[in-house]
Order: structure tokens, then sequence, then C-alpha cells
């Protein structure tokens, strides 16, 4: 239920307000993408502001978003989200399951999910539910 909770906030923050979808650097993500989709063969892809250069960045995420945008038939951004949105589910399915296995029960994956993805600082759920 926490879960699909989160899912079901991204994907409305999203619809309400297509620039969440897209972020501060967007733009970049979906460049490297493309790049990804359109030669997957090289690997690092190149960079996008530099020609010629691999890209020294995390580039796993575009790739799987590649993969899924190519599965789908969805745009770069929307392939971005069903990645983010399976993610959502793997961090609370691992939760559920460290919970199962440290208490007993379940109750506590929720609790589990808000350190992995606040910190485990004092005021990070505070800083979270202001941003």
């Amino acid at each position: 239920a926490s879960a699909a909770l989160l899912c079901a906030t991204i994907v409305a923050l999203h619809r309400t307000s297509p620039r969440t979808a897209i972020s501060a650097h967007g733009m970049l993500h979906s460049a490297l993408l493309g790049r990804i989709a359109a030669d997957p063969t090289q690997l690092p892809p190149e960079n996008p502001f530099f020609a010629g250069e691999p890209v020294l960045y995390y580039w796993v995420f575009h790739a799987l978003g590649a993969a899924a945008s190519a599965a789908t038939g969805l745009d770069p951004l929307r392939s971005f989200e069903l990645c983010i949105l399976a993610g959502v589910l793997a961090l609370f399915a691992g939760s559920a399951w460290l919970a199962r296995s440290l208490y007993g029960r379940a109750a506590a994956a929720p609790w589990i999910a808000l350190l992995v993805l606040a910190g485990a600082k004092p005021f990070a759920a505070v800083v979270v539910g202001w941003r």
C-alpha cells in the first residue's frame, strides 16, 4: 500500500506539472538515453556536451530507460518514470523483506524505505516533507 501510494504520488505530480518529469537536468538524461538508443553497443555513451568523449556519469539508468523505451514505445521521460516506479516497487519489496527478517513482520517496511530515501539524518524527514 505504501509503494502504491508513493507511485501514485509520483505519477500525479508528473501529470499535474510536466516540469517535474523533466527536472533540472532532464534534457541531459534524455540525450543520454537517445545516444544509447541510437547505438547500444557504444557503452559508456558519448557525452552530449563533449563530442567524442565518453560520459563520466552514471549511465546504467539511461540504458534501462532506453530498453524500456524500446520495449514499450514510450518517450524518454515516460520511460524514466517507468524505471523510477519499478525502483520504488523494488525498494518497498526489499524493505518488506528486510522488515520481516529483522522484526518478523513487514509493518516497518515504510519506515525502512523512508530511511533509504531520506537518509538516517535526524531532520531528513522534515527536509523531505518541506521540499
